[in-house]
Protein backbone atom coordinates (compact mmCIF):
# COMPACT_ATOMS: atom_id res chain seq x y z
CA UNK A 1 0.00 0.00 0.00
CA UNK A 2 2.83 2.38 0.86
CA UNK A 3 4.39 1.97 -2.57
CA UNK A 4 1.06 2.65 -4.26
CA UNK A 5 0.59 5.87 -2.29
CA UNK A 6 4.08 7.05 -3.19
CA UNK A 7 3.56 6.31 -6.87
CA UNK A 8 0.23 8.11 -6.86
CA UNK A 9 1.76 11.25 -5.33
CA UNK A 10 4.62 11.21 -7.81
CA UNK A 11 2.24 10.86 -10.75
CA UNK A 12 0.09 13.72 -9.51
CA UNK A 13 3.13 15.94 -9.01
CA UNK A 14 4.61 14.97 -12.38
CA UNK A 15 1.45 15.86 -14.33
CA UNK A 16 -2.10 16.63 -13.14
CA UNK A 17 -3.38 15.07 -16.37
CA UNK A 18 -2.40 11.68 -14.95
CA UNK A 19 -5.08 12.16 -12.30
CA UNK A 20 -7.80 12.06 -14.99
CA UNK A 21 -7.04 8.68 -16.54
CA UNK A 22 -6.12 7.24 -13.15
CA UNK A 23 -9.58 8.12 -11.78
CA UNK A 24 -11.22 6.40 -14.75
CA UNK A 25 -8.98 3.35 -14.35
CA UNK A 26 -10.20 2.75 -10.79
CA UNK A 27 -13.89 2.14 -11.69
CA UNK A 28 -12.81 0.33 -14.86
CA UNK A 29 -10.81 -2.18 -12.79
CA UNK A 30 -13.78 -2.71 -10.47
CA UNK A 31 -16.05 -3.40 -13.46
CA UNK A 32 -13.54 -5.85 -14.90
CA UNK A 33 -13.30 -7.64 -11.56
CA UNK A 34 -17.08 -8.00 -11.45
CA UNK A 35 -17.12 -9.37 -15.01
CA UNK A 36 -14.42 -11.92 -14.13
CA UNK A 37 -16.31 -12.95 -10.99
CA UNK A 38 -19.50 -13.43 -13.00
CA UNK A 39 -17.71 -15.40 -15.71
CA UNK A 40 -15.93 -17.58 -13.16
Amino acid sequence: LGSSGSNRGSSQQSAPLGDGPQFITEPMLAQEELAICSAG
